[in-house]
């Protein structure tokens, strides 16, 4: 089980991931997805992704937790798309917002989310004339 923090802030699993920083970091609402850098063990860097949801408990304090609700589901997958295209397609990126400086982004909890169609669904093909 993953230790947090008294803020209940994941705690670092080794010394190094203490000194880095997450590379990249996006949320969409209360989910929150962040990139981190490892270092391979035959040299090389690879890359992992948490994702955890920040909700305020009864006493009104932040939490995080690794569970989602259904209307988290859509944001988490927006969240792993966006990491996905920026890990896969530009990963000299990773730790640099669209002005090359380090910054996060992050996506508005008003973000329209697309609704999946179902195979064979008609609604998105071209009308035929």
């Amino acid at each position: 089980m993953e230790k947090t923090d008294q803020n209940n802030q994941r705690e670092p699993a080794s010394e190094s991931e203490a000194r880095a920083p997450p590379v990249w970091k996006t949320s969409a609402g209360g989910v929150q997805l962040a990139v981190w850098r490892n270092p391979a063990p035959k040299g090389g860097v690879f890359y992992t992704v948490t994702l955890d949801r920040r909700y305020k408990r009864g006493d009104g304090e932040w939490a995080s937790s690794a569970s989602l609700r259904l209307n988290d589901i859509p944001k988490a997958i927006l969240a792993l798309q966006k990491a996905y295209e920026r890990m896969v397609l530009a990963p000299e990126t990773l730790g640099e917002d669209e002005e090359g400086a380090e910054a996060p982004f992050s996506v508005s909890p008003s973000t329209p989310v697309p609704a999946p169609h179902a195979p064979g669904d008609l609604r998105s093909a071209p009308e035929s004339s």
